[in-house]
């Protein structure tokens, strides 16, 4: 097991931690509950970035849907995820080849009737938002996005990363990134 997986480990049970404690505080209150979970995010490079990616993907958010299921991280318990409808303009980075014109990306955190799940440094997709990611294939039908914060940014008037995400942006690649740059660094020509 090499270094960056033992910390992404830990950072894993650090934010099981969290959420355990938040929803255990907060288990029996019929009001508007907002749970928040910090966690370590692990840098990562572009190289890591692709190696761990199935695909990079641009495209539009066209629905996102929340819902609650068995935690990931926490055995026993229930956590909030979201299902991200994203319509693929280009695949970017392809090596499996995939043609799907629509695929679904997974993210933990989400909303739910009067329950709302943060999770600090996770990526947040927006309805209509144009963007590009890096996806982890989880099963036939769910992608994951690889690197959480890192791997997702949004396009705004031709630039890639938008706020907080430009920081990403410039630590990953080095400088602020066009599309077109963009693709250049993740070797379409």
């Amino acid at each position: 097991m090499n270094k960056r997986t033992i910390l992404m480990a830990v950072a894993i049970v650090i934010v099981a931690g969290g959420i355990a404690t938040i929803f255990t505080a907060t288990k029996n209150k019929p009001t508007k509950i907002t749970i928040q979970s910090d966690a370590l995010l692990v840098k990562v490079t572009k190289e890591e970035l692709l190696k761990e990616s199935d695909v990079v993907v641009m495209g539009s958010i066209q629905d996102i849907q929340s819902f609650k299921a068995e935690s990931e991280i926490r055995p026993g318990k229930e956590d909030i995820f979201s299902n991200v409808a994203l319509q693929v303009g280009e695949y970017l980075y392809n090596p499996k080849n995939f043609s799907a014109s629509q695929i679904v990306v997974r993210v933990l955190g989400g909303a739910v009737e009067n329950m709302t799940m943060k999770v600090s440094d996770g990526p947040i997709f927006e309805n209509g938002e144009q963007v590009i990611v890096f996806l982890k294939q989880k099963d036939k039908q769910v992608f994951t996005v690889v690197g959480w914060a890192q791997g997702k940014y949004t396009i705004d008037n031709g630039v890639v990363g938008k706020g907080s995400e430009k920081t990403f942006v410039r630590d990953i690649f080095g400088r602020d990134l066009t599309v077109d740059d963009f693709k250049k660094e993740v070797g379409v020509k």
